[in-house]
């Protein structure tokens, strides 16, 4: 915390950026990054206590976060008329955030969204949930982070074997009609 205060009190021939990026975001980063180890704490804590609802609401954090982030990337996509080839060659960054990290925040919100998803008990959660789902793996498949794919995708696999093997059966049988435009992708990249 004095690191980022001294940010404030430099003087103005210190530099204030590093490569263009402010060094006052690393150290914000490096703050959270310092909170992550109590917040597991916390978080196992409150579930041998009986404070489950706790859990909820870090999901729920975790899954707005991820949304947010999702609506950044398909924004900044778009805005800079994306192809395949965009972030393809570069390490871009969004804000301080490099495409690397937003995709594991993003393939983060993709388990949270399919787990509740799954076991929603009603329609209207369900659909919320589906929908955050499909803007976390559609933000994802823009960021074109090769390994958060294969990773997403085999995390939603698992996930749907232990929930249920009819309805991954089911999901692969959905998915043959498309083989033909997953070759067509995979020949783009």
């Amino acid at each position: 915390v004095s690191t980022v205060l001294a940010q404030y009190t430099w003087d103005k021939t210190v530099p204030h950026r590093v490569n263009q990026f402010p060094i006052l975001y690393d150290e914000i980063v490096g703050v959270i990054m310092y909170f992550l180890p109590i917040i597991t704490v916390i978080t196992t804590t409150a579930a041998l206590t009986g404070k489950e609802n706790w859990i909820e609401y870090i999901q729920r954090m975790f899954l707005i976060v991820a949304l947010a982030c999702a609506v950044i990337v398909i924004v900044d996509f778009k805005r800079v008329g994306g192809d395949v080839n965009t972030f393809r060659f570069t390490e871009p960054s969004i804000g301080w955030m490099t495409l690397r990290a937003l995709a594991q925040i993003l393939g983060l919100g993709a388990f949270i969204a399919y787990a509740r998803f799954l076991y929603a008990p009603l329609w209207r959660a369900r659909i919320v949930y589906l929908v955050c789902l499909f803007m976390c793996l559609l933000a994802l498949y823009f960021s074109l982070q090769n390994s958060w794919w294969f990773e997403a995708a085999a995390g939603l696999a698992v996930m749907t074997i232990f929930y249920s093997r009819k309805l991954f059966i089911a999901c692969i049988l959905a998915l043959v009609p498309m083989i033909p435009l997953m070759i067509d992708e995979e020949q783009k990249l």
